[in-house]
């Protein structure tokens, strides 16, 4: 009989989000507080929110970590809506707009927000060499206008980020065109892991998953991806020792109901 193991990597919905602007190198996030329960305080919180959210964030030329509330130690960003904005998603800055540092564009149509892109990036670092190594982040766009912005740490050393197959040993057998399965998840390789995107209430959040600057311990670190014609995902991770060595064996995570599941 097998046993399960939950991984927390859930498409939660939120009942009061934030916005959080993905802003560069140290500039704090803009938050919006959700209305109270009474209506004079929603309006209150509503007049607030609408004030923070038209200051722009900062511009900038490289991919700069912003603090995920839900992952703090990979940098990440949660792309988050405003409360009351609807469908819309309020604007952010992408600051690799229009670069060469773009790897691949994944159309997803969002449970909420409905058709949106998911562009991928890899700000090479490496100075020529081969394969070339860089910091990966991802933007999400909303109607031709960016709504989101995650970035790896500095000092992250991936040498793909992309929709494809990152290096010859990984498993990525993706029975369709792009890597979104039949519940909205995104999945994004890089050169020993996978990057999951899970569609939120707040838009898309990598939970944790965007490659670190150091050896990952979390789950997908050294994984690749299954995902059959019919949209359901396998992610195939490799088990390592304390020392990081992969040992030959493998372990399947499959997803049920909001979570991956470890099956042993």
């Amino acid at each position: 009989m097998q046993s399960k193991k939950t991984l927390t990597l859930t498409a939660a919905a939120v009942a009061a989000p934030l916005l959080v602007g993905c802003a560069q190198s140290a500039q704090p996030s803009q938050t919006a507080e959700a209305g109270e329960t009474t209506a004079q305080t929603r309006q209150t919180a509503s007049t607030a929110a609408s004030a923070q959210s038209s200051q722009a964030p900062a511009t900038g030329s490289s991919a700069v970590s912003t603090a995920d509330p839900a992952a703090t130690t990979t940098g990440e960003a949660s792309t988050q809506a405003a409360a009351g904005a609807g469908t819309t998603l309020p604007e952010v800055t992408d600051p690799l707009a229009g670069t060469d540092a773009e790897t691949s564009r994944i159309p997803v149509e969002h449970p909420k927000y409905g058709d949106l892109e998911i562009v991928t990036y890899l700000h090479v670092t490496s100075g020529g060499a081969a394969p070339s190594e860089g910091v990966p982040s991802y933007a999400v766009y909303q109607n031709g206008h960016a709504v989101g912005y995650v970035a790896s740490p500095e000092g992250t050393k991936a040498v793909n980020f992309s929709d494809r197959k990152a290096l010859a040993g990984q498993t990525w057998e993706v029975g369709k065109e792009h890597p979104v399965d039949r519940y909205g998840n995104v999945y994004i390789s890089y050169d020993t892991g996978v990057t999951v995107l899970t569609p939120t209430e707040m838009g898309f959040d990598s939970q944790g998953t965007m490659p670190p600057a150091k050896d990952a311990k979390f789950p997908f670190s050294h994984a690749g991806l299954k995902l059959d014609a019919a949209g359901l995902p396998t992610v195939v991770q490799k088990v390592v020792d304390k020392d990081g060595t992969e040992t030959g064996r493998t372990v399947n995570w499959t997803w049920e109901n909001t979570t991956f599941v470890q099956e042993k």
